[in-house]
């Protein structure tokens, strides 16, 4: 088989509809979000997650039912990816890749490990978007390795004491 790149579209979000004014500019109200879904459906796309982009994605532009693929993506690991997102992805039979900043995790308007595994437990897909959302590009490469890699180790540690 050919090494031909093929273009699938990633789209990325942070927050649904959290009704806070300071996310405003990060923020999709609900009622867009499942607009845009339904919009996907009906123009006939599947959702990926990034193993299943990266096993058969990058060959396969179309699954086997003629689906068009698209991966869908959330940062930092907000409470509403949970309370909203998770059950409108469900109605629709997409999944998506969650990127959570673990630092966070548990505290107030972000998720909890129980909720993760959840997610995880419904095709979702849990991956690491560091300790504390630094910005990497201001920081020494040393620091980076390890933001990145002390995030990935817990997300992998947690979930290997809960499967």
């Amino acid at each position: 088989m050919d090494d031909q790149k093929i273009n699938i579209p990633i789209l990325l979000y942070h927050a649904i509809d959290p009704g806070r004014k300071r996310w405003e500019r990060y923020a999709v109200a609900r009622e867009e979000f499942e607009e845009q879904l339904k919009f996907l459906c009906k123009n006939n796309f599947a959702t990926y997650t990034l193993e299943i982009f990266f096993k058969d994605g990058r060959r396969n532009r179309e699954d086997q039912e003629g689906k068009k693929g698209i991966v869908l993506t959330f940062d930092d690991g907000y409470l509403s990816d949970y309370t909203f997102c998770v059950p409108i992805l469900l109605r629709f039979g997409f999944k998506a890749v969650f990127f959570v900043t673990t630092g966070r995790i548990g505290t107030p308007g972000y998720l909890n490990w129980e909720q993760l595994k959840e997610m995880t437990g419904k095709g979702m897909s849990v991956q690491s978007h560091g300790v504390s959302h630094s910005f990497l590009s201001e920081m020494k490469n040393q620091e980076v390795i390890q933001e990145l890699l002390e995030s990935k180790n817990l997300i992998e540690k947690k979930f290997a004491q809960t499967s």
